[in-house]
């Protein structure tokens, strides 16, 4: 009887250090950490985040928005609040092959390592995957007929929300913070 008590304490120790362990690297990156990372993975891209001048009939945004300057022709946005990561963006025109296409591949990758704390390997695979996903979509509703060509497809990870969407005119790609 007292060793299947111990054995059972053993076990739910060790799911205990498991479980911390796993929240601790599921903890969503800050948005300071998110650009360091991020620029650190892109910096043979000239990466950068700066703050657009921003003009709004709203009145002030709560968010810091920065811009994402890349020396390739992808355009990225990158959404604060305080030091909690919001919302991050990167869009590229449909039909990009060769040098942009890797680019818009390596951006994607290094946002899902900087926002999730993922290693290469797996931020690579989902990136793959979300992208044949969604290429596939888009060739089912334009053979479908439908009104708007599209193809979607997202993830939802613990931390935030990852989504593709192609058009005809464009690929995007978007971090969403879960909350």
């Amino acid at each position: 009887m007292r060793t299947a008590l111990r054995a059972g304490q053993a076990g739910l120790g060790a799911l205990m250090v498991l479980t911390a362990i796993a929240s601790a690297s599921a903890a969503p990156a800050t948005c300071s950490a998110f650009k360091a990372a991020f620029l650190k993975s892109t910096a043979d891209l000239k990466s950068s985040f700066v703050r657009p001048l921003i003009v709004s009939r709203r009145g002030p945004s709560k968010d810091d928005i920065f811009q994402l300057v890349l020396s390739a022709q992808i355009d990225g946005t990158l959404h604060c609040r305080g030091e909690t990561l919001e919302r991050f963006q990167a869009q590229v025109t449909s039909g990009a092959s060769g040098d942009l296409a890797t680019s818009f591949e390596r951006v994607q990758v290094a946002a899902l390592m900087a926002a999730f704390k993922w290693n290469k390997a797996r931020a690579l695979g989902v990136s793959k995957k979300i992208n044949a996903e969604a290429s596939e979509y888009l060739q089912a509703s334009i053979q479908s007929g439908d009104v708007v060509f599209s193809g979607k497809t997202e993830r939802h990870e613990i931390g935030g929300d990852v989504g593709m969407m192609w058009t005809p005119a464009q690929h995007t790609f978007v971090i969403v913070d879960e909350d």
